[in-house]
């Protein structure tokens, strides 16, 4: 009954497959998010600096309107550094797996 026992060097190549590629779609992954987030990080602090420039000539209802948007910037801001960390996490720890699984192979 040969046909229904699983080999260990065929699980263990299958699972060390998976993780090589979960790990190649991650960092497919961590470089969009940290390219748009480097993007977003440029646009708003360009949007920091134009609102300063500019509350002076506005009045106050307008220029507190703009605050609070520009601390809503600033918060999505922080999500998005957030992310682009936790995936790196994400990211280093399959790599830490896949050599684990490669070790154990070996």
């Amino acid at each position: 009954m040969g046909l229904f026992k699983k080999e260990k060097g065929v699980k263990e190549y299958g699972t060390e497959r998976l993780f090589k590629e979960a790990v190649r779609e991650i960092n497919e992954l961590y470089d969009d998010v940290k390219a748009e987030h480097t993007d977003t990080d440029a646009i708003i602090s360009d949007f920091s600096k134009l609102l300063e420039s500019i509350k002076v000539k506005l009045d106050d209802n307008d220029a507190k309107k703009l605050e609070d948007f520009a601390l809503k910037l600033k918060k999505i801001n922080n999500c998005s550094k957030n992310t682009v960390r936790d995936i790196r996490d994400v990211l280093r720890n399959h790599k830490k797996r896949l050599a684990e699984i490669k070790r154990e192979r070996d």
